[in-house]
């Protein structure tokens, strides 16, 4: 029974890794040598035969000049055979976005069997004028052999900057599929203004408000459902280790205010180790609807995961 958790364990993290590692791959220049430059002093026309021992001056003998070169090549085809795909600090994306991507599996064996296993990632590209984010979460838990929780969110969130001005225009998209809600799938899409009352290099706080629908699938409420929308976006650096984050929506129904939806997400990092960009998050992501169909009306995920920044 290990055995066959294992390999359902393996087989999703192959699944949701190889598009991942694809993607990152994308943009990348091939592994190459340095580019040689010639010794001082020694004119650059002049044959090689003519040079004289680069040991002279250098500390270095013939051999042990051939032998660094060996090395360097050594390194290079490693990096660019499996270990390059598999490890997330090797991976590379354009310079134009940020990105990380965060794994955690959890489980026990004994009177009982838990299986839990979670992933995620998260693209930003800023420029002067637009601040483009999308986010992706994946969850699925066993226990004695019977699928306990099963969803996946995927946010996308596109700020227009005005220049110097605090105001901005956004539009935001909120996809959900949860196999136990009493829907299949949720889409909500916003538009509106958004408000920078803070931004420093330690504090950073964002309203919004904004307006749009929401609509379900496979669930009590198929159809369009106007809402209106208040939101904000707050972090705090703690130290150059540590930081804290939280976003929060509030959907209220048009026409009925006792109808509503909160969504929030929020997180703590530390920086484990600088050479691989490997951090530990605590995150917790709560979903409230309160016209739930007769189903508890809260949702809660909460996961402890290590996140490589690319």
């Amino acid at each position: 029974m290990l055995r066959s958790r294992l390999e359902l364990c393996v087989a999703v993290a192959i699944v949701l890794l190889a598009p991942l590692t694809v993607f990152a791959e994308l943009g990348t220049e091939p592994w190459r040598l340095p580019p040689t430059e010639p010794t001082p002093g020694i004119p650059i026309d002049e044959p090689v035969d003519a040079q004289p021992d680069v040991a002279v001056g250098s500390g270095l003998s013939e051999e042990q000049i051939a032998a660094v070169e060996a090395e360097v090549l050594t390194e290079l085809e490693e990096d660019s055979s499996w270990y390059g795909w598999v490890v997330p600090s090797s991976w590379h994306m354009p310079a134009a976005w940020e990105s990380s991507f965060e794994l955690g599996i959890d489980g026990s064996e004994g009177n009982s069997s838990t299986l839990t296993f979670r992933s995620g990632a998260n693209l930003r590209r800023k420029q002067d004028w637009s601040d483009l984010k999308l986010a992706f979460s994946y969850v699925k838990s066993m226990a004695e052999e019977l699928e306990t929780k099963h969803n996946a969110q995927f946010e996308a969130n596109h700020d227009w900057l005005l220049g110097e001005s605090p105001w901005s225009v956004f539009a935001k998209s909120i996809v959900v599929y949860d196999e136990f809600r009493p829907f299949d799938l949720e889409l909500t899409l916003n538009t509106g203004l958004g408000y920078q009352f803070i931004k420093t290099d330690i504090w950073m706080f964002k309203g919004r408000f904004g307006s749009g629908a929401t609509r379900q699938w496979d669930g009590p409420h198929e159809r369009w459902r106007p809402e209106a929308m208040l939101g904000i976006d707050f972090e705090y650096k703690i130290s150059d280790r540590q930081k804290l984050r939280l976003t929060s929506d509030y959907f209220p129904e048009w026409g009925d205010f006792d109808v509503y939806r909160i969504r929030t997400d929020a997180g703590w990092e530390m920086l484990l180790d600088e050479a691989t960009n490997m951090s530990l998050k605590l995150g917790v992501i709560d979903r409230y609807d309160s016209n739930s169909g007769g189903t508890k009306p809260n949702a809660l995920d909460y996961s402890l995961l290590l996140l490589w920044k690319l």
